[in-house]
């Protein structure tokens, strides 16, 4: 539509952001999950589902590995607070 092939626009991102698109879109994600978490009282799969993940269990798997600390555990220190 605009002409500019998937390659360019990737180099150009990265260029800008100094991250790849998919490095980008995870920490937005991760970032607004871990918000849901402390300031909701929504269930994992919902914030899964809210962020843009379709499998729950992949989530907590990306989550985890991100904040090192499972959603649960995340949660559980907020309420601890």
């Amino acid at each position: 539509m605009m002409n500019l092939s998937e390659s360019y626009l990737r180099s150009v991102f990265r260029k800008e952001t100094d991250t790849s698109f998919g490095n980008y879109l995870k920490n937005v994600r991760m970032r607004k999950a871990k918000d849901l978490l402390l300031h909701t009282d929504m269930l994992n799969y919902e914030i899964a589902e809210k962020v843009g993940y379709n499998d729950s269990g992949y989530f907590g798997y990306c989550f985890k590995k991100y904040y090192q600390m499972s959603a649960n555990d995340m949660r559980r220190k907020r309420e601890e607070a």
